[in-house]
């Protein structure tokens, strides 16, 4: 590294320095030094996508969104076949709760890579958060075909399925979780509480029996 810096005082304009010490510091976890040589190399040639994308990445670890989500936007624009910018800035604006712009992103990603599971997944979640339930539904039923054994996956379908009323839906993805983790106590609560809001009183009890059964100090299950 001490020869790029020689080289930087010898020529303070030459970007591949500043490039290469930037890309040494990130690895030393040094993210505000590498954050600066990568800047004054854009400063010197603003139209490297990768410069761009390795500084958003560092924003990001920064917890500095907003920054991340200009840099990401600024190599979309260099580079408009860069579909993980795509991803990426979709995150980005999920997580600042600008939903409906983050889906546009996702779907950029499934139109060029139709098993993504990481797209459907965060534009379902994405369509769930716009209360855009039968949508999230679709999306996260594409994920469960390619990873059918996520839990997670069944969850929010189910949760969406129940933000719609369908009661047989719900119940259908919450006893999938409990075949695939017997004891999930959130799948159990979460079906005897559809099965006491239907009137199976029964099944209800025989959920929330089983959850005391798995753990006897969570109180709900005695109250339900």
């Amino acid at each position: 590294m001490a020869d790029y810096s020689q080289t930087i005082q010898i020529d303070p304009d030459y970007v591949e320095a500043y490039r290469d010490r930037g890309h040494i510091l990130a690895t030393q976890e040094d993210y505000e030094g590498a954050i600066s040589d990568y800047t004054n190399s854009i400063r010197l040639d603003p139209s490297d996508p990768d410069i761009y994308f390795r500084r958003g990445k560092l924003y990001i670890t920064l917890e500095d969104y907003q920054r991340a989500l200009t840099d990401y936007s600024q190599v979309i624009k260099l580079n408009p076949d860069c579909i993980d910018a795509y991803f990426i800035r979709g995150c980005l604006l999920a997580g600042l709760e600008n939903y409906k712009k983050a889906i546009p992103n996702f779907s950029k990603v499934i139109k060029n890579k139709p098993n993504d599971a990481d797209a459907y997944f965060q534009r379902g979640n994405a369509h769930a958060a716009l209360e855009n339930y039968q949508e999230a539904i679709e999306d996260f039923t594409e994920v469960i075909k390619i990873n059918p054994d996520e839990t997670v996956l069944y969850f929010n379908r189910g949760d969406a399925r129940l933000a719609i009323q369908d009661y047989q839906g719900a119940v259908a993805d919450y006893t999938q979780i409990i075949n695939i983790e017997a004891t999930c106590i959130e799948a159990y609560f979460k079906r005897g509480g559809i099965r006491n809001q239907q009137g199976d009183k029964r099944g209800a009890i025989t959920d929330y029996s089983q959850i005391i059964k798995i753990n006897p100090d969570y109180a709900d299950a005695y109250v339900k």
